[in-house]
């Protein structure tokens, strides 16, 4: 996998920033793997964690701060 592996392109950083959003805890994502895509990302980047949540993260309040944070970048909020 490291051919593919974030840690490679998030570093680059994006325009616009980057939305992390994650379960706590995440049986696919441990928090050592959170940590450093969070700390190797440039501003600007935000990061929401949803305890108890689904590795999915479905419904609500993932859902409202995904489009939220996407409407500010769009210059739609």
């Amino acid at each position: 996998m490291e051919p593919v592996d974030p840690v490679r392109y998030v570093v680059r950083g994006v325009e616009g920033g980057l939305l992390y959003q994650f379960s706590e805890p995440d049986f696919f994502v441990p928090d050592s793997t959170r940590r450093a895509l969070v700390s190797v990302t440039p501003e600007p980047k935000d990061y929401r964690l949803y305890p108890d949540a689904p590795h999915e993260l479905p419904g609500e309040p993932a859902r409202t701060d995904r489009v939220t944070w996407l409407a500010g970048r769009l210059g739609l909020a």
